[in-house]
């Protein structure tokens, strides 16, 4: 896939949540589609953490290329 001209990596997640009845509190589960890995969760700080495993790499790349381009705009 491309996004104005670059290439664009994607990452998958499927989330579901639920109320439990005894005793409100909320709960989930988050699956990665690719890999089928999942956890269950308790409160979205734990669903972010195990999403930052698949693209937390991505962000750090996307953050080289951002100094990259910067340093080249000031030379």
């Amino acid at each position: 896939m491309t996004d104005s001209g670059r290439a664009v990596h994607r990452e998958v997640f499927v989330v579901r949540v639920w109320r439990e009845a005894a005793s409100g509190v909320w709960r989930g589960q988050i699956v990665h589609v690719s890999d089928r890995a999942a956890i269950y969760f308790a409160s979205f700080a734990q669903a972010e953490e195990f999403m930052r495993r698949y693209v937390s790499g991505a962000q750090t790349r996307r953050s080289a290329e951002e100094h990259d381009r910067s340093e080249a705009d000031a030379a």
